[in-house]
């Protein structure tokens, strides 16, 4: 018999727990976190990517710090867990086996399929069901597991097969299991009541606030739909087939607020996990970092600026999550930009080739009379996602895009990723840095030599530049600027990474005798930086925000006058939003920032426009001409064209939701007496 549609949602939501549950067991293989009873739960162990280690990581942290501050606080009394939707989770088993739970009752509650398996799995291992205490099994009874009810009962753990739909059910199981509604509990939704209909989980939330006087209700789930990421987190779940229903209705943390203010809950906090990492502490965040090779960090902050962990209070449990954060960060969840001004984008534009540049981490430059050339990164070639081994070449009139092939014998770029290919004049391009994983940077630095053939064609010849007895040591994410200065003309190199170390040091190439020179600039050198952007103006270098040594974003301008050497701070008024991995480019005296990535709030498509005299500025929404389709503004490039602002791939890997590559070139007029649209006339991104 064919299943409804609520039966194959349930499924698919059912199916989320075994991907989880994997991917939990791989955070403490790699000694992320340490849990000796995950791996009872699962057929079998598969390693997952850092990434997704990383970000189950920071989820097991605050749930597992959650449960213990809240055992600490009680200690001595009574309490009582009731973890919903708990699949096959080992909270339990953790806990018993650390001692933790001499005075808790515990009961785990998920649909009657689910506790089916998992009670059959905790019946059949020893190291699970020895630490029940005088467990009775009743999962064999074909009543229990045809419609639910207790499937396991002990003297302090229940494990009930209940639908969280049916109320009625779900408190007459929970009182059957001895659940007193005086004593203080902790309700638990670990990425559960969001696939509920909104109206049911509300009511569940409602229900608990009614029924028990003194509580607790701990939720970790999504948030924020409507940005670049949170419109690929959407369609991914919506492909499963277990759409995120809360998230529409309580799309930011204040909405999460009074969603429980709203239900019967008197206190309540709002953590999202950028804040939450942060608050771990130098020493457990120097730990994480070195597990494995890392450098993610645009994917890993999204990911935690989409989920939060709500902490909602009531009665003599009011304060016990007063001291769980003391010194929380001030957070900003809006999407007001400072203006109410946006810029119309016009995305995709048609090319005879038919070609497009969709990747990510390349590196590109403006070549007058030539095009854009661009180089590398990572993105879809011949139908698999990898980083990429080619040279394209943008005509900027006709945004068609040509391959550039190399002439024999000569050295390849190859694929490298976090690089810059910075143009020195006629068709000269100077490459340097960059990597291929984050444990391999690239040794070679190289000269290309353009050469269009009489078929219009292009190619390339490369020279490998030697080292030389003073040189930059091997980087990505830096920045890397020609300048042509009274006597000095070549490329500037600032900052940038590697596996190790994030540097504030400054070089210059010169492109006459292919020498390195190292600066010891004076005045107020900035701070070490990666994921910056560099640009000339007039006689100075604007270095503008990054990501700082601690792996927050700066907002810090500076000046590096390139006659005295010296560096000074440049005022924006008021602070402009930290950012990193934006492209920037000087256009009529004013500094225009392009998209970025900060940690808190919505992460829309903005254009910050600042006056490099006077330090006002202002931001502009960039609009898409499609909203369905993310516009995502980080690892991309982007330059001017004739009062036209062109920007050339991004997008990144969206944690465990895919990878996500703009069509590009993006195109936005930045005539802005023609291009301004009133935000109301615009269309919603």
């Amino acid at each position: 018999m064919p299943r409804s549609a609520k039966e194959k949602n349930e499924a698919a939501v059912q199916g989320t727990n075994d991907s989880s549950i994997i991917s939990k067991c791989s955070v403490c293989t790699q000694g992320y976190f340490q849990d000796d009873f995950l791996k009872y739960m699962v057929a079998r162990q598969t390693r997952r990517a850092p990434l997704i280690n990383k970000g189950y990581y920071i989820r097991a942290k605050a749930i597992d710090s959650s449960l213990q501050h809240f055992l600490k606080a009680l200690k001595g009394q009574t309490v009582q867990i009731v973890s919903l939707g708990a699949g096959f989770d080992a909270a339990y088993f953790r806990l018993q086996d650390a001692s933790l739970l001499s005075d808790a009752h515990f009961v785990e509650v998920d649909f009657p399929d689910v506790v089916s398996r998992k009670a059959s799995t905790i019946c059949s291992t020893d190291s699970l069901s020895h630490l029940l205490v005088e467990p009775v099994f009743h999962h064999e009874d074909p009543i229990i597991k045809q419609h639910g009810g207790v499937f396991i009962s002990s003297n302090n753990y229940h494990l009930l097969g209940v639908n969280l739909d049916d109320l009625e059910s779900f408190h007459y199981f929970l009182m059957h299991c001895g659940c007193d509604p005086d004593k203080p509990t902790l309700f638990l939704s670990e990425c559960v009541i969001t696939y509920m209909d909104v109206k049911r989980s509300d009511a569940l939330i409602e229900f608990c606030a009614r029924t028990f006087q003194n509580a607790v209700f701990i939720c970790y789930e999504q948030i924020i739909p409507n940005d670049a990421f949170g419109l690929v987190m959407m369609n991914h779940f919506r492909k499963l087939g277990s759409p995120l229903k809360a998230i529409t209705k309580y799309p930011t943390l204040r909405d999460h607020q009074g969603r429980y203010l709203n239900k019967g809950w008197v206190e309540t906090q709002v953590i999202d996990m950028n804040e939450f990492y942060f608050s771990l502490g130098e020493d457990e965040r120097g730990r994480v970092e070195m597990l494995e090779p890392f450098d993610e960090f645009e994917e890993w902050h999204l990911k935690c600026n989409h989920y939060i962990l709500v902490l909602a209070s009531k009665g003599s449990c009011g304060q016990v999550f007063q001291t769980f954060m003391p010194n929380r960060e001030k957070l900003d969840d809006s999407d007001k930009v400072s203006s109410t001004c946006c810029l119309q984008v016009q995305r995709g534009l048609e090319t005879d080739s038919g070609r497009t540049i969709s990747c990510f981490g390349h590196g590109g430059d403006y070549s007058l009379g030539t095009g854009i050339l661009i180089c590398g990164g990572f993105g879809d070639q011949d139908g698999c996602h990898q980083r990429l081994n080619r040279l394209q070449l943008l005509d900027v009139d006709t945004a068609d895009v040509s391959p550039v092939q190399a002439e024999e014998g000569t050295v390849s770029p190859g694929p490298r990723m976090h690089h810059t290919i910075t143009w020195i004049g006629n068709n000269g391009f100077f490459v340097f840095g960059g990597r291929t994983s984050p444990t391999k940077p690239c040794q070679q630095t190289l000269l290309l030599s353009l050469k269009r053939g009489l078929d219009i064609t292009w190619t390339y010849m490369s020279k490998v530049i030697s080292a030389g007895d003073v040189c930059p040591p091997s980087r990505w994410r830096h920045s890397a600027t020609f300048i042509k200065h009274n006597k000095k003309e070549g490329v500037v190199i600032f900052g940038g990474k590697d596996l190790s170390s994030v540097f504030s040091d400054c070089y210059l190439w010169n492109c006459n005798d292919y020498s390195w020179q190292e600066f010891s600039a004076v005045g107020g050198i900035p701070e070490a930086r990666h994921s910056h952007t560099a640009n000339l103006w007039e006689d100075s270098l604007v270095v503008a925000c990054g990501l700082g040594k601690d792996s927050r974003p700066l907002h810090s301008i500076h000046l590096l006058d390139l006659e005295s050497w010296m560096w000074k701070e440049f005022e924006a008024f008021p602070a402009i939003r930290p950012r990193y991995s934006h492209s920037a480019n000087v256009h009529q005296g004013h500094l225009l920032l392009v998209g970025g990535v900060y940690l808190h709030g919505s992460v829309l498509p903005t254009v910050t426009r600042i006056n490099l005299i006077t330090g006002a500025w202002k931001e502009f929404r960039l609009v898409p001409d499609d909203p369905e389709i993310p516009l995502m503004l980080h690892n991309h490039i982007s330059f001017i064209h004739k009062d036209t602002l062109l920007i050339l791939g991004g997008g990144g890997n969206c944690f465990s939701f895919g990878t996500h590559l703009n069509a590009s070139p993006v195109s936005i007029c930045l005539d802005w007496s023609k291009s301004l649209v009133k935000e109301k006339d615009a269309a919603k991104p």
